[in-house]
This record gives structure tokens, C-alpha cells and sequence, in this order.
């Protein structure tokens, strides 16, 4: 045995446990009459073990009846308004504990009858009925009484027997033909609490007819504008009393067109949401004894009346549009308009739509409608003024219909409000941009055949104005070449053949050698300058292409002295006189002669 001693201990690794949560609200609001109301409870994690308990703090007006306390779900019953608080203690398998309070509030009457019919229908020879009361809701002691309260026959009401008056569910005999009203009451053990409901027994005969339907429209003139239907069946009677009432929209009626407030289960109805055109409803009456009888009527719904006297307005519409914006946008239009029109008053007809208002103008003094296109005209032009006048975003200002005749080609499109032109006939585009006038004036063969004329001229014009350009451009060029002059010398006719095999490089090169040798010799030479003469196919003229000049007129020719040239000299036959006193063969026989 050593002088020390160890010992080693050795521990397991374990998590540690999570909390224990508890979720639960903690108030909850309950609404009376109610027959039980529920709490709940839910803990995490939801896998481990737990018990729960719940326990009343006795804290509210009575003591409430409560069910499965040891469970996540309490169950409570017979409360009064008022508050209650209830504790909720929850252990899991390792002891951690957790303790949670909710307060519950109830509000409203604890006890409320209720019944399963609150008519009853019967039959003759049968002379009795059943009243059931059991939906009611009510508390424990709750005092329960069944009485007669009217009937419309002389029998007497003694004569009338109640089984079971002080029970829910209660059975009548001794019955004869009329309407009974009999009351169920309820009353809590301490009278604080009351509640009644009325039921109606009708005996009916075995002989009766079926009901007698009458329909009355209350509505006249029904238009889009005015746009509601009031159907009203009250004046239908039955033998058998009426149980239902069904309004139906035949299938032949337009689509558009709906009840309101559920109005078609009862003897008036209301439609609206209505367009132009015929309506047809059937109403269906059912009795007590399932016996139906049924009515047409049929309803026309015209279009808004004197409409080619309207004007429509389209503006942006606004979440809220209150009267006040729409009797300053009309006493706008007014103020623009009564430079043209002094007694002119604005009505408003009605609203189409939310964004679209109808409009229309009266003379005051002569109490006549004043042409909608006039007031459109005007207004038209100063739309951007009014708009930013009556601070609303108008959109447009047009006739409510399509005025124009589309020049009797055609037909207007009361949408769209423009031309549907006949066949070969098209709108006048100038007339309608310009004039803001719909028209069908063009035919169409005769607008293509025009257009094509216009464009072929168009094609030619251009084509003359670049040739004149190109001709002028070319005679611009021509002028400038024949101020530079050009020299030729013109060799004899014995020497032309050998000469023409030469190339027009040599030729120049020779003339250039002879003209510097022979300054002082006379020769025949070719002049292109003056811009007046006559020219070849090179732009060249020989002096053979003037009048034949003389030696002295030649010599003394003032023209030629100025430019300071010498020229090939023609004696008085025509004949050149060539250099180095040289003469052509013709010259020489004149000479002879």
C-alpha cells in the first residue's frame, strides 16, 4: 500500500433536460349564451409526460360548472357575464413545474330560446302540433313556460291545450282552422335573465288554392341613367300562406343586371347594374302546402334620353368625388363658354360611369338645347384651361354620340366615334386632322390613281432637275477645258497616210519640235477657245470651220495680232498658202489661170 491513495471517479455524459413550456393565452373573451366553453393548453417539447390541474379562484359572479381538470382541455359552463380567473399547474416526470393563470371575461345574457320552426303548418283533419324548444340555451333551474298569445279565429283559448307548458319540447291539440302564436319564455332561477321566442301554428283546410301572384312595377322610365327596377309582389295572396319567394332573371334577358341585398327572396325586389334593352323576370310563390305559382313581366330599358343633344366628358377618376368638384367643373364650363354663348346654363344630365360625366347645354332666354358640337368645338381647344381650372384631369371632351353623316359613305361608330366607311371609300385625312371632321370623301380608286400620278410626276421632276444638274455640271467642265488652247498642225494630203499610223503621242511630240523650229513659218493650226463656236465631237474647231480668211485680212486681223498667234492663211480661192512659200497644187493653177 502506497503513502497516497487515488480514487477516480467516472460520471456519464448526459444533456441536461429542456424546460418545461407551457402556451396558453392568458385572457380569453367568451360571448354568451354559450353552452360550454372550452380552454386550452399545450406544453413543449409535446413528447414528455406531464398532468396537468386546473383550479377556480372563485372570483367571478357565480360558481361556473367545470369538466376534465386534469386534462390540457377544460370544459366550463352555466357562467354569467363577468370576469373568472382559472390557475393551470402542469408537472412533467422530472418535477419541473410550471404555473400559468387565465382570466376569462363573458359577455352577453346567459339564456336564450331558441326553437326548430318558428312556423308550423297543418293540416285539417289534424288538429295538433309539436313546438320544440330544445336548441334554446339556458342554466341550470331555468324556468320554462309556454303560452298562447293570439289567434285570428273566435275559438276560445281555454279551449286549447298545452301538455307540457313548463318543458322545452311541448305538444298543442284542439286546433281549428286560423293562425295561432304561441310565446316561449325563458327566466333564470334568480329572475335576473329573460328570453322569449314566438312561434306561429297556421291550420289550413284541404280545399285551398294556390297562391295568386300579383306583380307592380314601381319604377317608370327606366333608362341607364335611371338605372333600377322595383319589382313589388306584395299584394300576391294564398289560401295555404306563402312560404318562399323566388325571383328569377329569364334566360332571354341580357346577362348584365343583378339583385341586391338578397332581394330576390323576397316579395319586392330591387335590380340594378342595368343596360339598354328588354328584361323579362319571372317571380315563383310557393304556399305552405308546396303548391307554386309563378308571373312574368317583361321591363324595356332605354338608352339615355335625348342623347344627340349630350356631352361626354372623360376625366381621371378620383378615389372620392364629391358634388362640390362637379359644380365647379360645370360653372367652369360655363365661364368658357360665355364669350360664345351669353345665356348659356350648363345641366348636368348624370354619371355613365364613375369617369365619365354627361352634360348639356340650354339657352337660358330661348329654354332650346344648344348644339353639342358647337359647345365641343370651343371647349376642344381649350382643354389644358379648364383642366387646370376646375383642378381635375380631363381626358377628352367629345359628343356623347357620333354626329357626323361620314359624308353618306358610310356609317359613324358610336364606340369609337369615327367613320366605318362603304366599300372604295376611305376618310379624307387632312379634312379630319384639320377640321376634326369624320368623313368617308376619298374613293379609293381614284385617291390610288392620284397618289400613283403624283408619285410618277414626282419621280420624273426629279429626274429632269438631275439631268439639268448633270448638264450643267458637264457644260461648267466643257467651258473650262476650252479656255486652254489647243494647237494642231495639219500636214499635207500626201503626207496624211503615212502620218495617221503614228501614235498621238508622236504627233505631239513632232508638233511640239516643228512649232519651236519654225516660230516665223505659216501653217495651218487648230484653235479650240472661243466659247461660241461650233465644236466637234473632242471639243476641238479648225479655222476650215470659219469663213475662209484672206492673207490680209488675216494679217490684219486685230483678234489674231492680240493673242499673238499664226495662223494658216487662205489666198482669195479658198486655198491654204503653205510655209517656206509653198503652195498646193490647186493654188498654183489659179495662179496660172
Amino acid at each position: 500500500m502506497s503513502e497516497f491513495d487515488y480514487s477516480l471517479l467516472i460520471f456519464s455524459a448526459t444533456t441536461a433536460p429542456s424546460p418545461l413550456v407551457v402556451k396558453i393565452s392568458s385572457s380569453v373573451i367568451v360571448r354568451l349564451p354559450q353552452q360550454v366553453t372550452k380552454l386550452e393548453a399545450s406544453v413543449e417539447p409535446s413528447n414528455r409526460p406531464v398532468t396537468y390541474k386546473w383550479t377556480y379562484k372563485n372570483d367571478g359572479p357565480v360558481t361556473p360548472i367545470i369538466e376534465n381538470i386534469n386534462t390540457s382541455d377544460l370544459l366550463i359552463s352555466n357562467l354569467r357575464p363577468g370576469n373568472y380567473s382559472f390557475r393551470l399547474d402542469v408537472t412533467d416526470n422530472i418535477g419541473n413545474q410550471q404555473t400559468k393563470t387565465i382570466l376569462l371575461i363573458a359577455i352577453g345574457e346567459p339564456i336564450e330560446a331558441r326553437v326548430v320552426n318558428h312556423r308550423e303548418i297543418v293540416f285539417w283533419p289534424s288538429n295538433d302540433v309539436i313546438l320544440d324548444g330544445t336548441p334554446s340555451i339556458i342554466e341550470q333551474q331555468t324556468h320554462i313556460y309556454w303560452t298562447l298569445i293570439s289567434t285570428d279565429n273566435k275559438q276560445d283559448a281555454d279551449k286549447i291545450n298545452i301538455l307540457t307548458p313548463n318543458s322545452l319540447k311541448t305538444r298543442i291539440t284542439n286546433l281549428r282552422f286560423g293562425q295561432y302564436k304561441f310565446l316561449l319564455t325563458l327566466v333564470t332561477n334568480d329572475k335576473q335573465y329573460k328570453s322569449n321566442v314566438e312561434v306561429l301554428v297556421i291550420v289550413y283546410s284541404q280545399n285551398g288554392q294556390p297562391p295568386k301572384v300579383s306583380i307592380h312595377l314601381e319604377t317608370n322610365n327606366v333608362n341607364i341613367l335611371n338605372n333600377l327596377i322595383i319589382l313589388n309582389a306584395t299584394t300576391t295572396t294564398a289560401d295555404y300562406g306563402i312560404a318562399k319567394w323566388q325571383w328569377i332573371k329569364s334566360p332571354l334577358s341580357p346577362a348584365i343586371g343583378y339583385f341586391i341585398n338578397n332581394s330576390n327572396l323576397s316579395p319586392i325586389a330591387y335590380i340594378t347594374n342595368l343596360i339598354e334593352g328588354q328584361y323579362i323576370f319571372i317571380l315563383q310563390v310557393y304556399d305552405d302546402r308546396q303548391q307554386m305559382s309563378e308571373m312574368n313581366i317583361t321591363v324595356n330599358v332605354h338608352g339615355i334620353p335625348d342623347e344627340e343633344d349630350l356631352i361626354e366628358i372623360i376625366f381621371l377618376s378620383k378615389p372620392y368625388l364629391y358634388q362640390q368638384t362637379l359644380d365647379n367643373l360645370l360653372a367652369q364650363i360655363r365661364v368658357f363658354l360665355i364669350d360664345l354663348l351669353p345665356n348659356i346654363d350648363i345641366i348636368m344630365v348624370g354619371m355613365l360611369k364613375e369617369d365619365v360625366l354627361l352634360i348639356k347645354g340650354k339657352d337660358v332666354k330661348t329654354n332650346l338645347i344648344i348644339s353639342p358640337k358647337l359647345i365641343v368645338n370651343h371647349l376642344q381647344n381649350k382643354i389644358k384651361s379648364l383642366r387646370s381650372a376646375s383642378n381635375m384631369n380631363i381626358l377628352s371632351i367629345d359628343t356623347y354620340l357620333c354626329l357626323s353623316n361620314c359624308s353618306n359613305h358610310g356609317k359613324c361608330d358610336q364606340k369609337t366615334k369615327s367613320c366605318i366607311c362603304n366599300k372604295y371609300y376611305m376618310e379624307n385625312w387632312f379634312k379630319s386632322i384639320v377640321y376634326r371632321e369624320k368623313n368617308c370623301d376619298f374613293i379609293i380608286h381614284y385617291f390610288v390613281l392620284i397618289a400613283s400620278i403624283s408619285s410618277i410626276s414626282t419621280i420624273i421632276f426629279c429626274w429632269l432637275c438631275l439631268c439639268c444638274c448633270l448638264r450643267w455640271r458637264r457644260r461648267c467642265n466643257l467651258l473650262k477645258r476650252r479656255k486652254r488652247i489647243r494647237y494642231q498642225l495639219l500636214q499635207e494630203n500626201d503626207d496624211s497616210d503615212d502620218q495617221s499610223s503614228k501614235s498621238s503621242k508622236e504627233k505631239s511630240k513632232n508638233k511640239f519640235h516643228s512649232t519651236k523650229k519654225n516660230k516665223t513659218k505659216l501653217s495651218n493650226i487648230v484653235i479650240s477657245e472661243s466659247d461660241n463656236d461650233q465644236s466637234d465631237e473632242n471639243g476641238e474647231q479648225t479655222l476650215y470651220d470659219k469663213p475662209l480668211l484672206t492673207a490680209k485680212s488675216q494679217t490684219n486681223s486685230p483678234k489674231i495680232k492680240s493673242r499673238g498667234l499664226k495662223v494658216a492663211v487662205q489666198d482669195s480661192n479658198g486655198s491654204p498658202m503653205l510655209g517656206n512659200n509653198r503652195q498646193s497644187p490647186m493654188t498654183s493653177e489659179h495662179s496660172i489661170a
